[in-house]
């Protein structure tokens, strides 16, 4: 059980960014995750990224997922009131003693990698394996994934075969850190796309969009860009027609 002077999880959890600032690279991320026995493996997974939208697209997902029956995991960020809100298991925040049991494993992992002389997980590393350990544990077959910041660098992006890689409407986001245009943008996002694996995307901006469909040619994955949604209402019903390009 973690005990450090009286310190709580969520206070070491807070504390991480003042002592690991630096992402670690997927390779990295990739040999981590053996320490856990690779959990991502054990996962249907759909990513997602983007600039505006990601938390709607991954609501949406968990609510088909979960309304069709089947065992779904969700990691989001960011929280507003508790940690926990980061992992939903069928929509809904784990409880304490999952939260509890996914920080204590990660922490024995931690101290066997750092040991070894490596550099601590960010705070966003720690929760990203976090919530593949309580998704391990609570048995879910399909996982919503969203991505922390960009996507090619993204801890997250350590995912090597998505069901389907999602990326949603892009904008000028950090511009520090993924560049000053829609186009430097995308090349981030579009770094989710694996080989062979489908790709559906927002088609809004069509700088953006060439880039994606550059990046998914070149992977060979299938590529389904989505404009406007119509749709129709009675009052009493609404219809959705989804078309893709």
């Amino acid at each position: 059980m973690y005990k450090r002077d009286g310190e709580t999880i969520r206070e070491y959890l807070e504390r991480i960014p003042s002592f690991a600032r630096e992402k670690s690279p997927i390779p990295e991320v990739r040999k981590f995750l053996g320490l856990l026995r690779n959990p991502d493996r054990e996962f249907q997974i759909f990513h997602v990224a983007g600039t505006n939208g990601k938390g709607s697209v991954c609501a949406y997902l968990t609510a088909v997922l979960t309304e069709d029956g089947r065992s779904c995991g969700t990691f989001i960020s960011p929280h507003l009131e508790d940690i926990r809100e980061r992992f939903l298991i069928g929509g809904k925040t784990v409880c304490e003693e999952a939260f509890t049991e996914a920080f204590e494993t990660v922490y024995d992992a931690v101290r066997v990698w750092t040991l070894e002389g490596n550099p601590h997980p960010t705070y966003f590393e720690y929760l990203f394996y976090m919530g593949l350990m309580v998704f391990l544990k609570a048995g879910v077959k399909y996982v919503v994934l969203e991505t922390g910041m960009g996507g090619l660098k993204d801890v997250t992006n350590v995912v090597e075969r998505p069901l389907v890689s999602v990326i949603t409407s892009i904008s000028i986001d950090h511009t520090a850190y993924l560049g000053r245009t829609p186009g430097e943008i995308a090349v981030h996002k579009a770094g989710i796309i694996k080989p062979g694996c489908p790709v559906v995307y927002d088609v809004s901006c069509p700088e953006a969009e060439a880039v994606i469909k550059k990046r998914a040619d070149e992977l060979h994955a299938a590529a389904y860009g989505i404009g406007p949604v119509p749709f129709e209402s009675d009052g009493d019903r609404l219809s959705i027609t989804c078309a893709y390009q």
